[in-house]
């Protein structure tokens, strides 16, 4: 959550590749990194509850921003659902099971936030397995639904 993991990715990334683009993703209700990129320094945001509650921090780690800001090209914030449809879709089709912090990359391509990378190739870390079962069980309904293939009836 503190930034650790895509600052060390994205230095061996740039040292090795400059030309790569090294895209960060994290969900909108705790966009610490994001915020911080934007104003050039660490600040704190709100941590609001998230499926990827392995981000959910308030400040993103100093020496994690000071290493990463120079190399990451971009970040993009997505949506609660599209994390849950990332979950379901990493279960179902590769049977995998991946934390919400670990889908937030499928989470944003998924959303249709990165068309530029279509029929690119293209790395997405999914990384944590860290997911509680019952938390597990909420997001395969939370995807199912907004996929359209659950319904509710309240009679």
């Amino acid at each position: 959550g503190g930034g650790g993991l895509i600052a060390g990715s994205a230095l061996a990334i740039k040292s090795l590749y400059p030309s790569v683009k090294v895209i960060g993703v994290e969900s909108e209700r705790c966009a610490g990194f994001t915020e911080s990129m934007k104003a050039g320094k660490v600040v704190p945001v709100p941590a609001q509850s998230t499926l990827a509650d392995g981000l959910a921090v308030p400040t993103v780690g100093v020496n994690a921003f000071a290493t990463a800001k120079n190399y990451i090209d971009q970040m993009v914030t997505v949506g609660e659902e599209f994390i849950a449809l990332a979950i379901l879709r990493l279960v179902e089709m590769e049977k995998a099971v991946v934390e919400g912090a670990g889908a937030t990359g499928l989470a944003a391509v998924l959303a249709g936030l990165l068309p530029e990378l279509k029929g690119k190739r293209v790395v997405i870390p999914l990384c944590g397995g860290n997911i509680d079962t019952t938390v597990l069980g909420r997001c395969i309904e939370r995807g199912l639904a907004a996929d359209g293939r659950l319904c509710r009836f309240v009679v």
